[in-house]
């Protein structure tokens, strides 16, 4: 294995004597960054090339974060060798490529769990509970204590009552929840013995990253609970939303409205991805927050045509002390929209906005900015100028 040598490098050799350098001369700690970047198997084929360099691999450094799939869990030895450096893991994905993972890699999962006592972050993909074997999320609550984030992606089956329990139960740094999957398969057994124990997890919550229809999708009982626990999730500060599963955006705007109402004087954080902040939710959001209080100071909206000038300076009074906001494919806001959000927040820190510009005059767009007088706390400032046929 050589390094890659200067075309000069046969000269060199001729005149020192001397081969060109080999992989051999980095120190531990380059070859330990080149081993990073290596899947999970391929380390541990280079632990095998000798005795330095299993030394290096066996670091546990290397194995803080451990990204897992299943066809590699499938293997025996792979598998075996994997338990005995798990140990050190903070970080560990467990996934699938293209195909639904087997009965033994979800065994082989749950006891790879039992080994990371140190884990912090959790993520499956694709890993959903079998019939007759362990579930990955009830081996976590009880092996994995330290855990503080939880990412599931279309992992069906994988919340029933014990689960959820054991995560409530045993792992009480858990903050950060992401459930990038549908709402209706994500629930199994008993249904509606799922809505305590999820709106007990959900209590505890500080980060919640999710598609802007899972929760009210969810099984019904298990929906009727969050729909009418939002007041009491008194933890929760950041709230992702994707876009929406399905094409109606109803179960998505009555998500983000019940959030709104529950946790307006606490929320600090709100990034909505999807379509569903039109200028009449905007009212319907001025209304609530008006009863309650704000507190946010971050705000990401992703709205495409359908919020206007007077929707945005609907949110704009509700949220005077924003400190950072993106108005993203937000083209119908215009040069006034950019001007409004300048007037309006005096605390603006950070402010990233996108206009539409005229196809016959593509650069002029950028000449409607000019002459508006920024924020004078303003200390990062984005602007995209987007074509359009119109």
């Amino acid at each position: 294995m050589w390094i890659t040598a200067p075309p000069n490098c046969r000269a060199m050799q001729s005149s020192t004597g001397r081969a060109p350098p080999t992989i051999d001369v980095l120190p531990s700690e380059l070859l330990m960054q080149v081993l990073q970047h290596l899947t999970v198997p391929t380390r541990l084929v280079c632990a095998q090339v000798c005795r330095r360099w299993a030394d290096v691999v066996r670091a546990p450094v290397l194995w803080e974060r451990l990204p897992v799939t299943a066809t590699a869990l499938d293997d025996y030895s792979t598998a075996a060798r994997l338990m005995t450096l798990a140990t050190a893991a903070k970080e560990l994905d467990l996934g699938t490529v293209f195909e639904p993972p087997s009965a033994i890699a979800i065994d082989r999962a749950a006891t790879l769990l039992l080994r990371c006592g140190e884990l912090r972050t959790l993520r499956l993909l694709d890993m959903g509970q079998y019939t007759g074997g362990p579930n990955l999320l009830t081996v976590a609550g009880r092996s994995c204590l330290q855990l503080r984030e939880l990412s599931l992606a279309e992992c069906p089956g994988i919340f029933n009552p014990e689960a959820l329990a054991s995560l409530s139960d045993g792992c009480p740094r858990l903050e950060k929840l992401e459930l990038l999957t549908d709402g209706e398969e994500i629930f199994g057994g008993d249904v509606a013995q799922c809505a305590a124990p999820f709106c007990r997890l959900l209590g505890r919550i500080q980060v919640l990253h999710v598609r802007a229809d899972m929760l009210a999708t969810s099984a019904g009982p298990v929906a009727a609970a969050i729909a009418t626990g939002w007041c009491r999730f008194t933890r929760l500060r950041e709230v992702t939303l994707d876009p929406p599963a399905s094409p109606s955006p109803a179960r998505a705007t009555r998500v983000l409205l019940d959030i709104i109402s529950g946790q307006g004087d606490q929320l600090q954080r709100l990034t909505v991805h999807s379509q569903v902040v039109t200028d009449a939710i905007a009212g319907q959001i001025a209304a609530r927050v008006g009863l309650k209080g704000a507190n946010l100071r971050h705000l990401h909206l992703d709205a495409g045509d359908k919020l206007t000038v007077w929707g945005l300076r609907q949110l704009l009074k509700c949220w005077p002390g924003l400190q950072s906001l993106s108005l993203v494919h937000c083209l119908s806001l215009g040069a006034e929209g950019f001007r409004l959000a300048c007037q309006e927040l005096p605390d603006l820190t950070r402010l990233r906005y996108q206009i539409a510009a005229s196809p016959d005059a593509p650069a002029g767009s950028a000449d409607v900015f000019r002459g508006t007088r920024l924020p004078p706390s303003l200390r990062v400032l984005q602007l995209y100028v987007t074509p359009t046929d119109e």
